[in-house]
């Protein structure tokens, strides 16, 4: 028989949400994604301009590994606390639209940034010596 797949229930609702805030702000999809993509760029490059200053000065008096900038910078995965501010917003069109923007930055760093974490942190510590696992 050909059964048809269905997406899981929480996808399908983030997509739900997305579509309906942006009908309901009368904007069309690629705008919002324009708008959405536009704000992760702006949220990595705060986070570089946040966390680069604070590992400089650390470098003063510790040792901090190479990449520790890089791998802080990509690896800031955030969403909960979004997801709620925008949530918590008056009812209109005006949070819809803020919250279906929200949708999209929070899952393309989830998906993006997350997904990708493992080969940044390779890529930085490629020269540096390996562990090794002791044995007790």
């Amino acid at each position: 028989g050909g059964q048809h797949q269905q997406r899981p229930q929480p996808l399908a609702a983030i997509e739900h949400r997305v579509a309906h805030g942006f009908a309901e702000a009368g904007w069309r999809a690629p705008y919002a994604v324009f708008a959405a993509s536009l704000l992760a760029v702006a949220i990595l490059l705060s986070r570089l301009l946040t966390v680069a200053p604070a590992i400089l000065l650390l470098r003063r008096w510790r040792t901090v590994p190479r990449g520790t900038i890089r791998i802080l910078t990509w690896g800031g995965l955030r969403g909960g606390v979004s997801v709620a501010l925008a949530l918590a917003l008056p009812l209109g069109p005006e949070r819809d639209l803020l919250l279906s923007i929200t949708y999209i930055v929070v899952l393309s760093s989830i998906l993006l940034q997350g997904l990708s974490i493992g080969k940044l942190v390779k890529h930085v510590t490629r020269d540096e010596p390996q562990a090794t696992p002791e044995h007790h």
